[in-house]
């Protein structure tokens, strides 16, 4: 059985027939380093307490955080693995399922978030296996030929942000010059978005269109307008998130001169 921690041990060695030849050495035993791995929902916190003594074995040592995909489906082909630590967020990929977090040498480290990102929108709850992985050796490489000190499980929940719509209807697909038309306009998703109602007059083309009308920061479910000149024209209703243009919806009509 395991010898309890600051106890005592002595070795002696005694060679010959006389006790002249003997030597003897004390020794206390001291507590050896330890490993633990917390997992709080989408944290992971690696503690390592140093050996009371000098431990040569773990010394130049790194760490690692290993997660490997344990869902029913395959991990998304483009999820990238977004991993805070501190005040800088790193962004890893997934191999096999497999992704790898290096956590520098031996020292406790907290990821304060993990989160999942995907260019095409996904959603559910991702399972993760993790482990956290000793190198092999000092300035090793490769966390998979180390020694595996903790064990947990992680569980990412993804959700789809909502994709904005937007539909814009009349009555009339052609009204006489002077009449005042109501359009209808009806959106989802579109908090945080600015939405914005336009009026062109078709010029020899659509690029060489005119802005006859245009209401910025629309806000309510209808818009009206009233052609002047018999032409075509089309409404649209743009919706932005910041600088970005989300989605543009067309209506095109005709007003006809007397």
């Amino acid at each position: 059985s395991a010898l309890p921690s600051g106890e005592s041990l002595q070795v002696g060695l005694s060679y010959g027939t006389s006790t002249d030849y003997s030597v003897s050495a004390l020794f206390t035993l001291v507590d050896g380093p330890s490993f633990e791995l917390a997992v709080d929902g989408a944290s992971v916190d690696a503690e390592y307490t140093a050996s009371a003594a000098r431990a040569t074995k773990w010394e130049g040592r790194g760490m690692a955080l290993v997660l490997t995909y344990t869902g029913e489906a395959t991990v998304p082909q483009d999820a990238v693995l977004k991993a805070t630590i501190g005040e800088t967020t790193e962004n890893h990929s997934f191999r096999d399922g497999v992704a790898v977090v290096p956590l520098g040498t031996l020292a406790s480290r907290s990821v304060s978030e993990f989160s999942l990102y995907t260019a095409f929108p996904v959603s559910g709850n991702f399972e993760f296996d993790v482990k956290l992985i000793i190198s092999a050796t000092p300035n090793g490489v490769s966390p998979f030929a180390g020694d595996v000190v903790g064990t947990g499980e992680l569980t990412l929940t993804v959700e789809k942000e909502p994709t904005p719509s937007a539909k814009i209807t009349t009555d009339d697909r052609a009204v006489a010059v002077g009449t005042e038309m109501t359009f209808t306009v009806d959106t989802l998703e579109v908090d945080g978005c600015t939405v914005t109602a336009t009026v062109l007059k078709k010029g020899e083309s659509w690029t060489a269109a005119t802005v006859v009308m245009e209401e910025t920061g629309f806000d309510s479910d209808s818009f009206t307008f009233t052609p002047a000149e018999a032409g075509s024209y089309k409404a649209v209703v743009t919706v932005k998130k910041g600088n970005d243009v989300i989605l543009e919806v067309p209506y095109y009509f005709l007003a006809i001169g007397n």
